[in-house]
């Protein structure tokens, strides 16, 4: 998928389980009308595994076609480590770029 074709999607703040609902409405919507999808997660500064999912889901969805505008940091990182996706090369790719923050 070419950048061209890309749809941006900028993440809320806050992605947990309490406000879940309406990031997946929303992502639904953007895989539903779009081939391939750049997620901007640069400004989320709370989230929980129910992100992570929607964001699997996703990738589920559109193999290859889902890529983040930047890698993963902070609590969003901690949290990936945490739940087991520092391990597998195609995580690390997607999530932290190919390399884990230090």
């Amino acid at each position: 998928m070419t950048d061209a074709v890309d749809f941006l999607l900028h993440a809320p703040p806050s992605i947990t389980v309490r406000t879940i609902a309406g990031f997946v409405e929303t992502l639904r919507r953007a895989c539903a009308e779009h081939p391939a999808l750049t997620l901007d997660i640069g400004m989320v500064t709370d989230a929980d595994l129910s992100f992570i999912q929607a964001v699997q889901a996703a990738r589920a969805y559109l193999p290859g076609g889902v890529k983040l505008a930047c890698p993963a940091g902070g609590a969003i990182a901690a949290l990936l480590i945490r739940a087991g996706f520092a391990h597998d090369p195609a995580d690390l790719d997607f999530w932290f770029h190919g390399e884990l923050p230090q």
